[in-house]
């Protein structure tokens, strides 16, 4: 019975880390950049989702101090510019800036598929604590374009 409940942990390990695979994000949901223990973690896989047309939701948040901030934000915009320029047309990403930095941006990536897409999500406002941000990203895969997904969460 335990090595049936490990290789199913085994399983889940491999296909969590397989739908932000190619990202520089994935680091930080591995928690190679923030420990583990730091973050509030929500993967949603499966029928949950079907109403929205989605089939994975996996975020993260977290506090961090600036450095990580900074870490966590420049591999979000390396996704972003790696993963957005064999698109014609920027309409599937949006972002904004404060201050110099990144305060909140969601992109479509490439998926290699027409069909399914993939999203990822980067939201930082500044804590009551100096040089502390919290900070959420979001890794989505379904079968809506960047629109029908903002109306998804504005609902």
């Amino acid at each position: 019975m335990r090595r049936i409940i490990l290789l199913f942990l085994c399983f889940i390990s491999l296909t969590n880390a397989y739908s932000q695979s190619g990202l520089y994000i994935n680091d930080v949901f591995e928690g190679k950049d923030i420990n583990k223990k730091e973050m509030v973690e929500t993967l949603i896989k499966g029928e949950q989702l079907a109403q929205y047309h989605l089939t994975v939701f996996h975020s993260v948040k977290f506090t961090a101090t600036e450095q990580q901030r900074d870490v966590v934000e420049k591999k979000f915009q390396l996704d972003m510019e790696n993963n957005t320029k064999n698109f014609s047309n920027k309409q599937n990403c949006e972002m904004e800036m404060r201050n110099g930095h990144l305060f909140y941006a969601i992109a479509e990536v490439d998926s290699h598929s027409y069909a399914e897409r993939k999203h990822i999500s980067y939201q930082c406002s500044a804590t009551t604590v100096p040089n502390k941000y919290n900070i959420t990203l979001v890794y989505i895969e379904g079968y809506c374009d960047l629109k029908q997904l903002k109306k998804i969460f504005k609902n």
